[in-house]
Order: structure tokens, then sequence, then C-alpha cells
């Protein structure tokens, strides 16, 4: 069985991205954590960012428990990071890596921006670097003085919004994808701050958005979850389903 860690800027990613994918996994018998860098605390157009970071924390914890998550870290980052951020981000995932025995590190794709957040280009690239280096003693030697010995990671699987490039990879997630849904939608005022973002949008572009209910608009939400991962699995004949680029020295989804 595998140790998995799964390194994400905002708590939601997780879910939104690879929750099918985690929930069939954790039902295969793997331990999965999960990582999250940033509070969350600006993800509000009228919360104040204090109560945004008690709200994202409960929630996210929620939302691990109904994926079957071994353990949640919620880090205190603010939003916003920037590349002076990214060597502080490596240490601690290197020496989180290396304090569960991790062998398989989901993240964000660092090479597909397309639409990506500047948080999980930063992010995406800090797991990569901790895939390809946290077996080496010479990096953080001084972990080792708190008992983090290296480990070997085999295995990365990157998502994206828009994956593309080489070594992707369609997973099915036909069983697991109400489940994913469930998750996502344990997000509840995320999904008040993706109704408030389409809002703004439609002002901006002077389109009517009367049609919005932000206070009702997880059914959207869940219809668009669905979508996509129709849309993933059609070409492979599955029901719905996940891609990834999958870099690969083990096999953990066969």
């Amino acid at each position: 069985m595998s140790r998995i860690l799964v390194a994400v800027p905002h708590a939601d990613e997780l879910a939104f991205h690879c929750g099918g994918t985690i929930a069939r996994l954790v039902g295969e018998g793997h331990d999965i954590y999960q990582v999250v860098v940033t509070t969350g605390a600006k993800s509000s157009f009228v919360r104040p960012r204090g109560e945004m970071e008690v709200i994202i924390s409960e929630e996210a914890r929620k939302s691990a428990e109904i994926l079957g998550l071994k353990d949640i870290f919620l880090w205190n980052s603010g939003d916003n990071l920037n590349e002076h951020d990214t060597p502080i981000i490596q240490e601690r995932l290197t020496a989180l890596a290396r304090y569960l025995n991790i062998d398989t590190i989901f993240g964000f794709d660092p090479s597909a921006t397309r639409d990506a957040h500047p948080d999980q280009i930063i992010v995406g690239k800090a797991s990569v670097w901790t895939a390809y280096f946290c077996a080496f003693p010479l990096h953080y030697p001084h972990q080792r003085d708190f008992g983090l010995e290296p480990c070997r990671i085999t295995d990365q699987y990157q998502f994206a919004y828009h994956p593309e490039g080489d070594h992707l990879e369609t997973l099915d997630i036909s069983d697991t994808i109400e489940k994913k849904v469930e998750a996502v939608l344990a997000y509840e005022s995320q999904m008040v701050w993706c109704a408030d973002i389409e809002i703004d949008r439609m002002k901006r572009m002077g389109i009517p958005y009367d049609h919005i209910d932000r206070d009702n608009y997880s059914p959207a939400i869940a219809d668009d979850v669905r979508r996509e991962a129709t849309e993933r699995g059609a070409s492979h004949g599955f029901a719905y389903a996940e891609i990834m680029r999958h870099i690969s020295g083990g096999e953990v989804l066969t």
C-alpha cells in the first residue's frame, strides 16, 4: 500500500481536482494525507479574514472526513504566494514528506499555467522539487536531527484546469463521482465565493446575472463537477474520469 501526500495551496482544490481518484485510492487501502499551504483567508467578498480562516479549516476537515483521508495539515501561509515563498514551502514539504514517509505525491502541474492561480504554480513547483530531492540526505540535512530521514517518492500525479502535454492518464472515477461531489460541496463558503466571482465577472462584462442564486449555488457546482468528469471520461469509455500527468517510478494506479 502507498502513503500519499496531496499538496495544495487552497483547501478545496483536492476535492475539485482529484477527489474522485483520492476516494478510489482510499477505498483500495492506501493512506492519504493532505497539506493545505494557505489559510484561504481572502476567499470571500463579504466576510472578514479571521472568520474565513475558521470557516475554511472546519470545511476542510469535513471534506477530508468524507473522502477518508488519514490526516490533514493546515498551514498558515497567507494567500497570494510569491517566488520568495517557494524555498520555505519546499523545505516544509520535504520535512512533512519525510515525517510521513511518503512514496507518492499529488499536486498542481506547474507547467500548466492556463487559467492557473499563481499560488497553484508555486506549490506545484515545490511539490515537484520535493518529489525529486526528498530522497537525498544532503538536501536539508538538519532535518535528520529531528528524526526526519530521507524517503524516496516514486510517483507524481499532477493535475490542472486544462491538462496537457505528455504522460497524461485518464483515471476512472465512475464509482466515486458522488463522493467527489459530496467532498466539493462540503466547502459551503466556497460555493458562495464561486457565485460571487461569477456575478462580479458578469457585472464587469455587462451580462445579466439575475439567474445566479448565490445562496444556493451548490447544485450548479455539482452539475459542473459531473459535467467535467463526464467529458474527461468520454474518450476512454468511462462514465466519469479525472485526467492527470503521471510521472512514475513505480505503480500506484493500474
